[in-house]
């Protein structure tokens, strides 16, 4: 049936070219597509339809009213609807095929520039309105409102007096052209008058109790109204102002509209002032901030004469801030505090009134290390500590003869202890402070010599002790280990009974040498010598009893002592066994005695006569 309905169409298509079936061929091309534009485009571009020939194609237009087609050009001429025919003609022995689309023309929107509005001076009485330029050629019409005052001829407007005329100008559509309205405004302008000064007042609210408002010179007749912007201050009824507080308002006469005068205004302040409030000094304020302080204070305005209420402000809110009349510290510095009164009753406004608010710190120093020196070491140079103050640190020394300061420079003097204390002196809002440190310096221990054994009668008489020879000039005390036998008073040693005991000496520090080590030495009280008593001279009076003197030893009797050193041992031997041997004042007997190296007081008594002394020195 395929195969049929093929050759068919072959046949039908030969028979229509004229040529035999043995040499056409089949042209298939597709269909075109309606157009529909508008005027203003001016022309369409023709697509033909897709074909599988390689002919060319043709189009015409039906109605060439509406469009005139050059190749594949249509131009248009005016609205309206025609057809359009395209053949493509026979080549390479495909056949000639014909087809037929609509072309449709709509009228155009002609694209016009905006009219602009428009201000036209009264004094002109007319505007004639000109029309913009269009594409189109359709006729123009205009239509005014809301302009009671002007009247419209054609394209002329004739006002007789001041405004605004909206304006709706269209344009008429043609045969091509659809319609298009604008839409402007004129303005009327009124001459503005010539209006002299009004100028600022000032008035006593007790002085005054109403004031009439003269408006300003004008060439205008338009009436005057005034109005205040602050009631509070002032009133103004028709002409008549009224103070009713002490302020500013501002009057601000209008003047109507007269013809050919337009509506003006002009404005004018007035003040009212009042009595000023007897207002007392205000001192400064300083407050300590530590740790332990207050942080916050109530303010204390200044007397005043008016219960106008205060308002404060600080220069510095970080330093410290005010919340109504508390104002908080928050660290350390100086700001200034501004204090403000309103205006009350018939008093004035106060101020600006400033103090000086000083928030004195105490202020954090870091602590110093305590030192250990030598006589004789270097210089210590002082590094002052930091501090949360800028405050000048200086540095003194507890005792001189130990730390001598000068400047930052710490001198060795002597042996002890001294306290270096850095005292850092007031600064601006910071108070002054110190801190301490102490310094050791342990001395050179001195070089002595022997102390030699000290014998002493028992006299109670005060005798010199010969201290031991030093390269330190300290101060020897001395301490006596039998306070029976003998007593120190100061450098001095008092025998008070026969016997043997041992004194101390040590050197006190001094200069660069300190304490020196403990010497001992034997003391050896002998018997005080007795002394004759004299004769007394004759007399009237009843002579005295005469006191007996001790009765000598006779010679006979007086012991012999022999003592021989033999190394360690001494052997002490008489021809009186009564008689009492001491060695560094322990009794001891007659015979052999071992000692230990060093030096050794031996005394011999016979009775309470010392019979045989002497320092031996055993090695």
């Amino acid at each position: 049936m395929k195969r049929l309905l093929t050759a068919a169409l072959i046949s039908l298509s030969v028979a229509s070219t004229g040529l035999t079936p043995a040499h056409a061929a089949l042209t298939q091309a597709g269909s075109m597509t309606p157009i529909v534009v508008t005027f203003d485009q001016k022309t369409v571009t023709l697509e033909p339809p897709t074909s599988n020939s390689p002919g060319k194609w043709t189009f015409v237009a039906a109605n060439t009213a509406v469009a005139t087609i050059s190749g594949n050009i249509a131009t248009l001429v005016g609205a309206g609807y025609t057809r359009i025919t395209a053949t493509q003609a026979a080549a390479g022995g495909y056949n000639a095929v014909t087809r037929v689309t609509e072309l449709t023309v709509k009228k155009g929107v002609p694209v016009i520039a905006a009219i602009p509005n428009q201000t036209v001076q009264f004094a002109a009485k007319s505007f004639t309105i000109v029309p913009p330029a269009s594409p189109s050629d359709g006729a123009w019409s205009y239509m005014i409102t809301g302009a009671p005052f002007a009247t419209l001829t054609r394209n002329v407007i004739t006002f007789n007096d001041g405004g605004i005329v909206y304006v709706t100008a269209t344009q008429a559509a043609t045969p091509v052209w659809a319609s298009t309205t604008l839409n402007f405004m004129v303005t009327v302008a009124l001459i503005p008058p010539t209006i002299g000064t009004f100028g600022d007042i000032s008035l006593n609210r007790d002085s005054v109790t109403t004031l009439t408002l003269n408006p300003p010179t004008s060439n205008s007749t338009g009436v005057w109204t005034f109005t205040s912007s602050n009631p509070a201050v002032g009133t103004v009824t028709g002409s008549t102002f009224k103070p009713v507080s002490i302020g500013t308002t501002t009057i601000t006469a209008t003047q109507a509209k007269a013809t050919p005068y337009a509506t003006a205004s002009v404005s004018m302040k007035i003040t009212i002032t009042g009595t000023a409030p007897t207002v007392s000094s205000w001192p400064a304020i300083t407050v300590q901030y530590s740790a332990t302080s207050a942080k916050s204070a109530l303010l204390v305005a200044p007397t005043s004469s008016s219960p106008g209420l205060w308002s404060y402000t600080s220069s510095d809110p970080s330093t410290a801030s005010i919340s109504s009349n508390t104002v908080t510290f928050i660290k350390p510095g100086i700001v200034t505090l501004t204090a403000n009164q309103a205006a009350s009753g018939s008093y004035n406004a106060v101020g600006p009134i400033t103090t000086t608010l000083t928030i004195q710190g105490a202020p954090t120093i870091t602590s110093m290390v305590n030192l250990l020196r030598v006589a004789g070491d270097p210089d210590i140079e002082l590094i002052a500590p930091t501090s949360t103050s800028p405050g000048v640190i200086t540095f003194v020394s507890s005792d001189p003869k130990v730390i001598a300061i000068t400047g930052n420079t710490a001198k060795i003097v002597g042996a002890g202890s001294a306290i270096i204390t850095a005292n850092q002196a007031a600064n601006t809002y910071w108070l002054p402070g110190s801190t301490s440190f102490t310094v050791q310096v342990n001395g050179i221990i001195p070089t002595l010599g022997t102390f030699a054994p000290i014998t002493i009668p028992a006299d109670n008489n005060p005798v010199t002790i010969a201290a031991p020879i030093s390269n330190s000039k300290g101060t020897w005390i001395f301490t006596i280990k039998d306070p029976t036998i003998a007593k120190i008073s100061g450098g001095s040693i008092i025998g008070l009974k026969v016997g043997t005991t041992t004194v101390n000496g040590v050197q006190s520090a001094s200069g660069l040498y300190g304490q020196s080590n403990i010497l001992s030495a034997t003391v050896t009280v002998t018997t005080a010598a007795i002394k004759p008593t004299p004769t007394p001279s004759a007399s009237t009076t009843p002579k005295a009893t005469v006191t007996p003197s001790a009765t000598p030893i006779p010679a006979s009797k007086i012991a012999l002592i022999k003592v021989t050193i033999a190394k360690r041992v001494v052997t002490v031997s008489s021809n009186v066994k009564s008689v009492v041997v001491t060695i560094d004042g322990k009794v001891s007997g007659l015979g052999r005695h071992t000692l230990t190296p060093g030096k050794h007081v031996y005394l011999v008594m016979q009775g309470t006569t010392i019979v045989y002394s002497k320092t031996l020195t055993i090695k």
